[in-house]
């Protein structure tokens, strides 16, 4: 029993095993006659001497294990080798100069790779293991470097990830055939890509995103590749032109959803958004809860100070709920001379007059004077000025009218819409003959990339050109100028599907090692370990 946990029986002899303050000490020592020179090779049998190694191991049943490992000296026999002396390795049981068995060392290796310094060694604790996380980044800091290759995969997958969003990014390459990541850049500027495609020749397929940097790099690190354009990425670029062509019909939009017969005696509330409504409700259930608690507690004994404490709130709060036996609703208040704003409410009226109707330059103004509130409160004051006569009805309307990328996905979704959704979007299409236009070239350009109907491509191109939609036409320039990679992407089976699952991965990895890890350890993380 005790030889099988030994981490190689065929090599090594149990002696004694002693148990000590929950640790378990295997005393060892090896067995094989003879040893090899690690410099000449040459196998010896002539012992020098012999000391102690101590090992870390596996733990067991949640016990530390130690192993002293007797080790020899041997003479070399070779005469014209350097080294006279030389202490035989186990191989199977431990590197050389190490404090681990090659088992555990391998085992806290993977385990850092998956899980992160922090929570490796949280691990590590959990399982009779004493690990710093510290001792657990230096482990993965020193491993071998992942990225071996001499060459490039003949199917390569590129995009680009953020450092910090907006500001910093660099470059992921993913192998599609397998999807492995092959490499990490530091940046994603064309030098940087073009000079790794040089430096690992052998791309004839690269999938990317639109981006030009990208496919200028290609064309001159790798200029026999084709490019195969993401269809995905395609199919986004097309719903953000409905968009911009929505958002350019908007005033028609606006004539066509808001009612013209709107009664002046239409005095009623506008009623509160989704949005609102759900926030409102949120707010509600804590009150509520808070307000059970403390009659809770009052009834359990509780002085109001202890209540206050336990609730964490304020002790008027804790007064208030006491007072009342039934829950207190929030009453609507409305007064107008209250507030931080009610000292500034005469000049931002009497500028309004003079013609200064720019919300945020009025908060600017008011907040040189001393006002301590933000744009908001000076936004929401004079938004009345705007419309003074406008009836309620309208008000409710406005609020209807679907944002411009929520409208693109109403146009594009019609068989997935309620009847009033759908009797919305046929209204629109009728009154705004653009929208169905661009409704009709997104539904078509989806179906022929389903199809892969790629002869229909330069057809529909046309088609766009001809619609005179200022959108549409940006967006068959964009395509003009990199027909061969989308033509690909109808034709070929490769995207960058694979290259986005890595990204996201790589998004969870970077956020593990917040405040602490650098570009070099998050590469180490991202690339497979070496076998």
């Amino acid at each position: 029993m005790a030889h099988a946990l030994l981490p190689d029986p065929k090599a090594l002899s149990l002696d004694t095993i002693a148990v000590q303050e929950g640790i378990i000490t295997f005393h060892i020592r090896t067995t094989a006659t003879t040893a090899v020179c690690p410099d000449c090779s040459c196998c010896s049998n002539r012992v020098h001497s012999r000391y102690q190694r101590t090992l870390q191991d596996l733990p067991w049943q949640g016990n530390a294990v130690r192993f002293l490992l007797t080790v020899r000296r041997f003479f070399c026999c070779n005469a014209a080798c350097t080294r006279k002396i030389f202490a035989e390795a186990p191989v199977n049981v431990a590197r050389r100069y190490r404090r681990k068995t090659s088992r555990l060392d391998d085992l806290l290796l993977q385990l850092v790779w998956k899980v992160g310094g922090e929570s490796a060694a949280a691990i590590a604790r959990l399982i009779g293991l004493l690990l710093s996380p510290d001792a657990a980044l230096y482990r993965i800091n020193k491993s071998a470097t992942q990225n071996t290759l001499n060459g490039s995969p003949e199917v390569l997958g590129i995009d680009d990830f953020a450092f910090r969003k907006g500001q910093t990014y660099g470059t992921i390459l993913i192998d599609l055939k397998t999807s492995t990541p092959v490499d990490l850049l530091p940046n994603r500027e064309k030098e940087t890509v073009e000079k790794w495609l040089k430096d690992h020749p052998g791309a004839k397929i690269v999938s990317r995103d639109r981006s030009a940097v990208y496919a200028e790099a290609i064309r001159e690190g790798a200029p026999e590749a084709v490019h195969v354009a993401d269809r995905f990425h395609l199919l986004k670029n097309m719903m953000e032109v409905l968009e911009k062509q929505v958002s350019k019909e908007s005033k028609a939009i606006a004539d066509t959803l808001l009612p013209t017969n709107a009664s002046p005696n239409d005095t009623g509330p506008v009623p509160l958004s989704k949005r609102q409504q759900e926030r409102k409700e949120r707010t509600r259930e804590k009150r509520f809860g808070l307000w059970q608690k403390a009659h809770e507690l009052l009834t359990q004994g509780y002085a109001k100070k202890e209540i206050a404490r336990q609730m964490g709130v304020d002790i008027h709060t804790v007064r208030n709920y006491l007072r009342s036996e039934a829950f207190p609703e929030r009453q609507q208040r409305y007064s107008p001379d209250k507030g931080s704003l009610a000292p500034y409410k005469k000049y931002l009226e009497r500028r309004w007059q003079e013609g200064c109707q720019n919300a945020l330059e009025l908060f600017r103004e008011v907040k040189s004077q001393g006002f301590p509130g933000g744009a908001t409160a000076v936004r929401d004051f004079v938004r009345p000025f705007r419309d003074p006569n406008l009836p309620p009805a309208v008000l409710r309307e406005r609020r209807a009218i679907p944002s411009p990328r929520s409208l693109a996905w109403l146009l594009v979704s019609q068989g997935k819409l309620s009847p009033k959704k759908q009797d919305l979007v046929s209204n629109l299409c009728t009154a705004v003959p653009a929208l169905s236009l661009g409704r009709d070239l997104v539904v078509t350009f989806k179906d022929m990339m389903r199809r892969r109907a790629s002869e229909e491509l330069e057809g529909w191109l046309d088609r766009a050109k001809a619609s005179e939609l200022p959108a549409f036409a940006t967006f068959v320039r964009g395509i003009r100028a990199d027909y061969a990679a989308v033509k690909a992407a109808f034709t070929l089976e490769w995207s960058n599907g694979p290259v986005e699952g890595h990204v996201n991965r790589l998004k969870f990895i970077k956020r593990q090692g917040y405040g602490r890890a650098g570009f070099d350890l998050l590469k180490r993380r991202v690339l497979p370990l070496p076998l």
